[in-house]
């Protein structure tokens, strides 16, 4: 393909063009442009471009647009709480963040786990995401990036662990192809030692109207593109997302542009993260949604089940929860804490709770599958809640505490918890209830599950 003379290119935002062998010849930061939508059911998506990988030439020249809708009103004073994109650079050449960035802009330190504000000096780099804000403007921002696009090859990206860290081994990152990437496709690279779950962030902040924004969603690989109770796992990372991997240990991410951008069959056209064709053999899947709520904030969970599952960490279906935010909500399954829990029965999982600041917090309960005896069980409480699309449960909890033997999923037929139940307390002011379950005595305390010798229950 070539463009010559006057001519231009234009890929709309929710367009997209694959180039062949050839490549793209005579192209320019002013003739080849990845437009961004601002407004209608386009905004925030870009076209996208794919050229083959049997094209070894060098890559085109382009301007590649993005509209960012995050913002903080710094006229809150003391209340303003920042709206976040994480987003990731384009382009094959290095630049000096203020230079196209005209708001704040914060890069991730896993050594620290934290945040960091160095916009003045922050220099922008393939495959390296970030975070950004700007002062409040009501119809967002369109931010241009000018040079090359990368090369249609395979890239190795390092991954640190710092056992000192606050979150160690979360690594931020980002797609800095022109093209989203097939998340399941990425699995078949994947190193040891690093978990097969992508971290997409939903731009906003966790004080956000709707609730929805600033959370979490973990697309564990071998889920990508399916449907779970209340939504679906992304099947694409949109190019110029940035997304969070976690590692147990110094490792090297491979994405093969081969692979996971020109194989994929995303099958859509823009950048966003769509569907693709279903997988995981989901109409045998049963799944249960639990999205905590306290003062307007969520987090959220997932447990799915079907018959070769396991109650062991697999990984690619399993995903652990991300320690981000003020509170979390998560399954709990031996030592592992889970935002996504694949197993063979629902029944018998526990759930557990990480609570913030604040004491009330109510879940949001969203079952899709054949079972109607579903029961989650309060054993703190005494309350045993059905389970069922739009079922809820208030509760009251110590603040900034972890809770991991309270709740567990039962069936309705389960006994009483009336059976055989006793409390006391110790001198310490902390109260243990022992209750009887299946002939069997339990003791909690603290919010953990003992048996009768003592030993956690797992």
């Amino acid at each position: 393909m070539s463009i010559e003379g006057e001519a231009v290119v234009h890929i709309a935002p929710n367009g997209g063009l694959t180039v062949g062998a050839g490549g793209i010849t005579g192209a320019t930061k002013d003739n080849l442009k990845l437009q961004a939508g601002t407004e209608g059911a386009t905004k925030g998506q870009t076209g996208y471009l794919r050229i083959s990988p049997e094209y070894t030439g060098a890559m085109p020249e382009a301007t590649v647009e993005m509209y960012s809708t995050a913002y903080t009103d710094y006229t809150l004073g003391a209340t303003a709480s920042m709206n976040m994109q994480y987003i990731g650079y384009p382009i094959a050449e290095s630049i000096k963040a203020k230079n196209v960035i005209a708001g704040w802009i914060y890069n991730w330190s896993e050594g620290n786990g934290e945040w960091q504000n160095n916009r003045k000096r922050l220099i922008l780099e393939p495959f390296t995401g970030y975070a950004t804000t700007q002062d409040y403007e009501e119809d967002g921002l369109l931010i241009e990036f000018n040079g090359h696009l990368h090369d249609n090859t395979a890239v190795d990206i390092p991954l640190t662990y710092t056992d000192a860290s606050a979150m160690p081994g979360w690594n931020l990152l980002a797609n800095s192809f022109a093209a989203p990437i097939d998340i399941q496709r990425m699995q078949a690279d994947l190193a040891a030692g690093i978990d097969a779950t992508i971290y997409l962030f939903n731009t906003g902040n966790t004080s956000a109207v709707d609730g929805e924004a600033g959370t979490y969603i973990a697309i564990p690989m071998g889920l990508a593109g399916t449907d779970y109770a209340g939504g679906t796992y992304p099947s694409v990372i949109p190019a110029m997302q940035g997304f969070f991997v976690k590692t147990t240990a110094n490792a090297s991410l491979r994405i093969d542009y081969t692979k996971v951008v020109w194989a994929a069959n995303y099958g859509v056209t823009g950048n966003t993260a769509m569907r693709v064709n279903k997988r995981a053999n989901q109409s045998e899947m049963e799944a249960l949604s639990i999205t905590l709520e306290t003062s307007g904030q969520l987090s959220k969970m997932q447990i799915l089940e079907r018959e070769d599952f396991s109650t062991d960490y697999e990984n690619g279906y399993d995903a652990h929860y991300m320690p981000a935010g003020g509170f979390n909500i998560f399954a709990v399954e031996g030592d592992e804490h889970l935002a996504v829990d694949a197993t063979n029965s629902i029944i018998g999982t526990r759930v557990g709770v990480r609570t913030g600041s604040e004491e009330a917090y109510t879940m949001m309960l969203n079952y899709t599958g054949s079972k109607n005896n579903l029961v989650l069980w309060d054993i703190e409480a005494e309350e045993k809640v059905e389970i069922r699309e739009g079922g809820m449960y208030t509760f009251f909890a110590e603040p900034n505490s972890e809770i991991t033997g309270r709740f567990i999923i039962i069936e309705a037929e389960a006994p009483e918890i009336a059976t055989g139940v006793e409390e006391a307390s110790s001198e310490g002011g902390t109260k243990v209830h022992k209750f009887i379950k299946d002939d069997k005595l339990y003791i909690l305390k603290n919010g953990v599950l003992y048996d009768a010798t003592g030993m956690r229950v797992r």
